[in-house]
């Protein structure tokens, strides 16, 4: 629906005019005007309208009616405009009556650039910029109809600056780029030639991975993604290398020098070889297999360490046996364990390393094979890495291992009951890293009810009418508990089957039947001369107290 706008010549006599256009259809539209122009509103797209206008006066309402002027009006046909390709698109539109040509505009950077003009009803949109959002504008060749504008994304532009890092110690590998236009999340995938494979998707502009293969080449691929395109990968390889072995060092004491040598590193392009002693070091580099330490002094004990390199990363000198890592629940430590070192007894000193996922670090050392750290935090992740130091090789490291981490007490835990059915909810803020919970309502009689929930919320069902329960929750985590969170209390109510019953006496006491083993019972007496009666006593639950008008005292006695 639009407008059109109808103009005349001025007619004498004439002190006002009304204009009306009729569809062949019969759908009618009319203004008037004291004037030579009127705007004729609700005109729809697509229609062909005869206009008359008729010309008015005090006198006569008809002093004139002008031919019948015929108004071909256009439409707004634009349907879709989709990002076809990175830089492209495809427009479609219906067909209109009377149109010969359509344009399709759009604003780019600041200019209006006409896209595409056919006699079709879609075009190609080519040469458009990546990551950018067009609002295209179709006009058709009549040109009486209001545009319509349909706003289209092209996909997100290709992440650009990809660098890559390989951590050999701990076979961890990470790649940053820099930020893509268009784009609402990346996704980076490592695979290497052995087909071992490692994803990751993020909305920041870096990603990491762990355990992977040493010595392998990992092909990096990065796309950028929207809501519904995605970019090309931008692919950048990357390598680490293995750990040297076979290392051997052969002295010639006459020249002060020594001969290393060692077996070939998968991945390395070249060795660094360096001798640590109490009187100075040594070091020497090559791309084969052995190398020659000069300058040697006298009487020195050398820590000789061989390290492999490529453009990526250096290995580690040595490599420690695998490690295992125990989180000690409530006792705010991780016990650490690993294999001793090969003839290094009573002369290597371990040392581990915890960092926490709030990069807070832990350590301890043991010339032992096993430590334990101390002022674990519940709620945190924590790897850990173990470190040697001896006589013949002052580098080992361990490859990392995670420890399980302890839930935290959950807390905010609350309590509302379902009095008509013995049941009651009971929620809680949850706690990091917990995958379940367990929640215990205990009552005062020894009645014990539990449940269990992946979520925040739990119902305990089956609970025992008129009894103080005490309500708790604990987080777990893997083979780990929390400490339970800090206790709530419930009341239960009487009950969907609490009842009256009455007894009736002349003396002064009387017999109730039918009441439950184990239930809480308010009782109160009324007295009666006949014609009126008195207010009730107090109420009483168990054992003897003064009531409030006569009988004087009121015994109670229950059995089960």
């Amino acid at each position: 629906v639009s407008a059109a706008q109808v103009a005349w010549e001025a007619t004498g006599g004439a002190s006002s005019y009304s204009v009306q256009a009729v569809t062949d259809q019969g759908l009618t539209v009319s203004c008037n005007a004291s004037g030579t122009r009127c705007v004729l509103s609700g005109v729809r797209c697509g229609q062909i309208y005869t206009v008359t206008v008729t010309a008015q006066n005090e006198v006569c309402s008809d002093a004139g009616t002008s031919a019948p002027l015929r108004l071909l009006t256009g439409t707004s046909p634009l349907k879709a405009a989709s990002a076809k390709t990175r830089t492209a698109a495809v427009a479609s539109w219906s067909s209109t009556r009377g149109a010969a040509t359509f344009t399709l505009t759009a604003d780019v950077g600041g200019t209006q650039e006409t896209l595409c003009s056919t006699q079709d009803s879609s075009c190609d949109v080519r040469g458009l910029s990546c990551g950018r959002s067009y609002s295209p504008v179709l006009t058709a060749s009549n040109d009486q109809c209001s545009p319509l504008s349909c706003p289209v994304s092209t996909a997100p532009c290709v992440p650009w600056d990809l660098s890559t890092y390989a951590q050999c110690e701990g076979n961890l590998g990470s790649v940053s780029w820099g930020p893509s236009d268009g784009a609402n999340a990346y996704v980076a995938v490592a695979t290497g030639l052995d087909g071992h494979t490692h994803h990751c998707r993020t909305n920041t502009t870096s990603c990491s991975w762990d355990d992977l293969h040493c010595g392998e080449t990992y092909s990096v691929a990065v796309r950028a993604e929207d809501e519904a395109c995605s970019s090309p990968d931008n692919v950048f390889p990357f390598r680490a290398p293995c750990d040297p072995a076979d290392v051997s060092v052969l002295m010639d004491c006459e020249d002060r020098s020594a001969a290393v040598s060692w077996s070939a590193s998968q991945g390395a392009t070249g060795y660094l070889v360096t001798a640590v002693g109490s009187h100075g070091n040594s070091s020497c580099a090559t791309s084969g297999l052995s190398c020659d330490l000069d300058g040697l002094a006298c009487g020195s004990v050398y820590s000789v360490q061989v390290v492999a390199v490529n453009d990526n990363c250096s290995s580690a000198p040595c490599s420690l046996a695998r490690i295992s890592a125990f989180t000690q629940c409530h006792n705010s430590s991780i016990l650490v364990t690993w294999e001793l070192m090969e003839g290094g007894e009573g002369s290597t000193v371990y040392t581990a390393t915890a960092e926490a996922s709030d990069h807070t670090f832990l350590s301890c050392s043991s010339s032992a094979g096993s430590c334990y750290l101390q002022g674990a935090r519940c709620g945190l992740r924590y790897t850990v890495m173990v470190a040697a130091s001896s006589d013949s090789c002052s580098s080992l490291r361990s490859p990392f291992s995670r420890s399980p981490a302890e839930p935290c007490p959950p807390s905010d835990v609350s309590v509302e009951a379902s009095c008509g059915d013995g049941g009651a909810l009971v929620s809680w803020t949850p706690s990091l890293v917990a995958d379940s919970y367990q929640v215990v309502a205990a009552a005062a009689d020894g009645h014990v009810h539990t449940c269990h929930s992946a979520s925040s919320n739990c119902s305990l069902s089956g609970l025992r009418c008129e009894q103080n329960y005490v309500v708790f929750v604990t987080a777990s985590h893997e083979n780990c508990s929390s400490e339970a969170s800090h206790n709530a209390t419930l009341r239960t109510g009487t009950g969907p089957s609490a009842a009256m019953l009455y007894c009736h006496s002349a003396g002064p006491s009387c017999t109730f039947h039918g009441l439950r083993c184990g239930a809480l019972y308010d009782f109160s007496v009324k007295v009666s001369d006949g014609t009126c009666n008195s207010s009730s006593s107090d109420p009483l639950q168990t054992g003897a107290g003064e009531a409030a008008s006569s009988p004087q005292q009121l015994f109670i006695v229950t059995a089960c």
